[in-house]
């Protein structure tokens, strides 16, 4: 019978990021979180029985009807974190993983143990006479060789077994490092979509100059734009036209707004230190927002 543990690690980042958590809906959830803990303690750890009555109960759901959710409408979101293994069981790989990282630092915090124990017993066992010291390292060295090369050392046959187990949760490891990211648009690819949808009247050589340093001052206030309000703000400033639009991101980056206003020296008729034109108060009831989140009135 495997080691049986009262606890497993769980990792809340990686359980509410992982692509077949988010696609589940709440109830799925909640029944997946209940499987898991009946896995734990399943043998082999880590899997279910190929059982839908089962594992209906253990999900504490109905297996089929038509007032609620039953475990008929839940199985293929709660089971698409598992595998059906070719023993007939239903496997999670991150589980498994994760109870042989455990057997394997429980051995070894085992092992420190007893040899602790073993020195504090017989504390001249645990001392090496000087003159021995380079025969044992030579020793020493010999024995790993023998270790790699037959996995035992005078019969002990725990060493090779646990070295296999080792390299695979090393291989395991690696294999999970070396899976493709989600693709993210990042530098050039970015700029080309923010880009990409300036509409024809006002995509000049000028315009786009503006554009590109309105971009650059959000991203240096750490007010980045995303690609939804760039395609706002540039439907905004192509009913503005491209000399109004310029004009009011030149005036939005002097004063260090966060949006942009469009400029109307008939209606407002002020200016500022540097002369700008100021916002419509009208249209923007008295007030702007600032940079720094705070409001100024006009």
């Amino acid at each position: 019978m495997p080691k049986t543990f009262p606890y497993f690690p769980f990792y809340p980042d990686d359980f509410s990021s992982d692509a077949m958590v988010e696609a589940m809906s709440t109830t799925a959830v909640g029944c997946y979180a209940l499987l898991l803990c009946k896995a734990w303690r399943e043998t082999p750890p880590g899997t279910l029985p190929d059982n839908d009555w089962l594992l209906a109960r253990w999900a504490r759901c109905p297996i089929n009807g038509d007032v609620c959710l039953c475990w008929d409408d839940l199985k293929r979101e709660v089971l698409a974190a598992f595998t059906l293994g070719e023993d007939g069981r239903w496997h999670q790989k991150r589980m498994e993983l994760e109870y042989q990282k455990m057997i394997f630092n429980s051995n070894k915090m085992s092992r420190v143990a007893k040899s602790k124990a073993r020195i504090k017993q017989h504390p001249e066992h645990g001392k090496e006479h000087p003159c021995t010291a380079a025969v044992h390292k030579t020793h020493t060295t010999h024995s790993t060789a023998a270790v790699h090369k037959t996995g035992s050392v005078l019969g002990d046959t725990r060493a090779r077994s646990e070295m296999e187990m080792e390299m695979e949760i090393n291989k395991k490891e690696k294999q999970e490092k070396e899976k493709p990211p989600t693709p993210r648009k990042r530098g050039s690819a970015a700029y080309a979509a923010f880009f990409s949808s300036i509409p024809e009247n006002i995509n000049s050589e000028k315009f786009r100059n503006a554009w590109r340093d309105w971009i650059e001052h959000r991203k240096q206030k750490r007010k980045t734009i995303t690609e939804a309000q760039a395609k706002k703000q540039l439907a905004a400033l192509a009913t503005w036209g491209e000399d109004k639009a310029i004009i009011a991101i030149e005036n939005s980056i002097r004063n260090g707004w966060q949006g942009l206003f469009e400029p109307k020296p008939d209606q407002a008729g002020e200016s500022d230190a540097d002369g700008c034109m100021q916002p419509d108060p009208s249209k923007y009831g008295g007030y702007i927002t600032l940079a720094d989140d705070s409001q100024k009135k006009l």
